[in-house]
């Protein structure tokens, strides 16, 4: 009897510290599992300053942008621009308020230009036009048609082209449109939709 007594007794103790072990092994894990940290969200940044002054011309095939890097509040948080474009036939723009899809046509850094562009706070964009590239751009909505001024004619083959930029920074956080270009060139050579670079 003593010795089924005993042997009860031991089994009862071999459980209970079986029991202690896993609830102690519980706890760690737990503990484990309360250190892990997410990925660190990005700091708080206030919207960087938009470009006022984009002009534009085209020469042939070749189009050229400039513009200055704005100055202001958060402007040295501007770590690129995208240049975006439009496309629509002439007669199309008797709709002032219609909402024009724009296209990204290039993407660039600030850091890329020479030391005397940035100093000068002047950017320059060119990007040249060849019939046999694909259109492989992204749409984007943006603002209102901007009207051909009325010393321009009406031509049936032409497209009015609208151009616009934007900076951002290291966290993508996006400036105001610029002010809108519009470039009127041929269809033919309108249609070419390419690859840009940018000067240094």
């Amino acid at each position: 009897m003593k010795s089924s007594y005993f042997s009860s007794q031991d089994s009862r103790s071999g459980y209970c510290k079986r029991g202690l072990l896993f609830c102690f092994l519980l706890l760690l894990i737990s503990m484990t599992g309360c250190g892990k940290k997410e990925l660190p969200l990005p700091p708080p940044e206030e919207i960087p300053p938009g470009v006022v002054d984009l002009s534009g011309n085209l020469d042939g095939d070749t189009l050229t942008f400039s513009w200055s890097i704005p100055e202001g509040k958060n402007a040295d948080l501007l770590v690129g621009y995208q240049v975006y474009r439009s496309a629509s036939p002439i007669q199309d723009t008797d709709c002032p308020d219609c909402p024009v899809n724009f296209w990204l046509l290039g993407d660039m850094k600030i850091s890329e230009f020479n030391t005397s562009d940035t100093e000068s706070r002047k950017l320059v964009f060119t990007h040249i036009l060849e019939p046999e590239d694909k259109d492989t751009m992204i749409a984007e909505d943006s603002g209102p048609v901007v009207q051909p001024g009325s010393d321009q004619k009406k031509r049936p083959d032409t497209r009015i082209y609208q151009y616009k930029v934007v900076g951002y920074t290291d966290y993508n956080v996006k400036s105001p449109d610029s002010n809108v270009i519009s470039i009127h060139h041929p269809v033919k050579t309108g249609e070419a939709q390419n690859k840009g670079s940018h000067e240094k």
